[in-house]
């Protein structure tokens, strides 16, 4: 798994993302760190998929637990759409892709997010959170290993708690 720095430059990571977005997102940011290539590749493909996308959260400063923090070889993005008006939208149409997935396969979205190496990726609140975690973390298998889809509620403790999609 190739690692990616971030800082503030105003170079493209990929087509239509540039370092800084990922550096201070609104929810945090501001230090450099190493991510993952495969969550690049994914919020490129959430780009590509939703249309105008921006990114919200990577690693948080000071975070402790959760993907969200600092962890060696692991991470987190959360984006969302540039127009948060199209919120529900997107939502409906992710938990769509994620069912059509768990029946046949036969969603685009999700094998592409899976082939780029993506193992974690669903809801945060109003958000879609893409990371890369251990596999002993994951629920599923298919083709590309393990993963994890879930759906993530905020319950008062720093973690929340998880509901697995599949």
């Amino acid at each position: 798994m190739k690692l990616i720095h971030i800082n503030d430059s105003l170079d493209w990571i990929s087509a239509n993302f540039q370092y800084h977005e990922y550096f201070a997102p609104e929810f945090g940011g501001g230090i450099e760190f190493d991510i993952p290539e495969c969550l690049v590749k994914g919020e490129q493909i959430l780009r590509n998929f939703f249309g105008k996308w921006q990114i919200t959260s990577t690693i948080r400063e000071g975070a402790n637990q959760g993907y969200h923090s600092y962890f060696f070889n692991y991470g987190a993005v959360d984006g969302v759409p540039e127009d948060r008006t199209k919120w529900d939208e997107v939502e409906r149409i992710f938990k769509e892709e994620c069912l059509k997935y768990q029946k046949d396969k036969s969603s685009n979205l999700i094998a592409d997010l899976r082939e780029v190496g993506v193992k974690g990726f669903g809801i945060e609140g109003t958000t879609l959170h893409l990371d890369y975690r251990p596999d002993e973390t994951c629920h599923s298998v298919d083709e590309f290993g393990k993963y994890c889809i879930f759906t993530w509620y905020p319950d008062g403790t720093p973690m929340g708690h998880s509901e697995v999609i599949l």
